[in-house]
């Protein structure tokens, strides 16, 4: 979950705040359904980054030369060796991890928060364990359900550039490369997350006014302060997802379409 999509979410549940009560629909489904119309909305819109991201993490060629290279260069070299359309190569599997996601997280979130409040901890900060608990379980959920298609996101990003002939298609083995990994950053993230999020809505809610921009800046600290924390472990989960590809003979290793 990218940096605003809360922000994405909250606009959407309120133009279809009507559903709550005409069509007596779940509020945890319009949560999903929310969440994965932003999630994809805004993965496609940042994907290009994700990319660069993605090549800035894995990268040793054909950089090597110059190992301190910026994210800058290794856009500008993406744009040049494949055109545009190469900033969203590996998109398609992107979007639909994003879609899935995203919809799996926030209903499970929203799910998980309610179940919570009937639970009592022996805290004086009992409503912020229960969100870190909540959004914890939101990640191991989404962890569970779209891993492969991390994986091979992963893999189609770094076609062309890695060495891996653009002919070749994302390998469809070892698609569990890199779980270990995943699953320490991916429950801190969610519960990071969506901790620092709903603390800063609910400092709005009582200080100030809760409006767009300090929705959209809620969502920007959360996924900063939770990305900055778990990056570490996502640089490790990508370049073990991309191992066995990268230590191999191209010509030997067995790409399936």
């Amino acid at each position: 979950m990218h940096l605003n999509i809360q922000n994405n979410l909250y606009k959407i549940q309120e133009t279809f705040k009507d559903l709550y009560n005409e069509n007596n629909i779940s509020r945890e489904y319009i949560e999903g359904f929310a969440g994965g119309f932003s999630g994809i909305t805004t993965k496609f819109i940042i994907y290009p980054l994700d990319r660069v991201k993605i090549l800035k993490q894995i990268i040793k060629y054909p950089l090597e030369t110059n190992k301190n290279r910026k994210s800058w260069d290794i856009f500008r070299i993406v744009f040049q060796s494949e055109g545009v359309s190469g900033l969203w190569k590996g998109g398609s599997f992107s979007l639909a991890r994003a879609f899935i996601s995203s919809g799996i997280g926030f209903y499970t979130f929203k799910l998980m928060d309610d179940k919570l409040q009937s639970v009592q901890f022996i805290s004086n900060n009992q409503n912020s364990i229960k969100k870190f608990i909540a959004g914890s379980i939101s990640g191991l959920s989404i962890l569970l359900t779209t891993y492969p298609l991390d994986v091979l996101n992963t893999r189609r990003a770094i076609l062309g550039i890695c060495g891996v002939p653009l002919t070749h298609k994302p390998a469809l083995k070892n698609l569990s490369s890199g779980f270990i990994w995943t699953l320490f950053g991916s429950i801190p993230y969610g519960g990071i997350s969506f901790l620092v999020f709903h603390s800063l809505k609910s400092y709005w809610q009582k200080y100030s006014e809760l409006d767009s921009l300090r929705l959209w800046l809620s969502g920007g600290v959360a996924g900063v302060i939770a990305l900055s924390i778990t990056y570490p472990i996502d640089t490790l989960r990508k370049l073990k997802q991309v191992e066995s590809i990268l230590n191999s003979e191209v010509g030997n290793y067995n790409f399936l379409l």
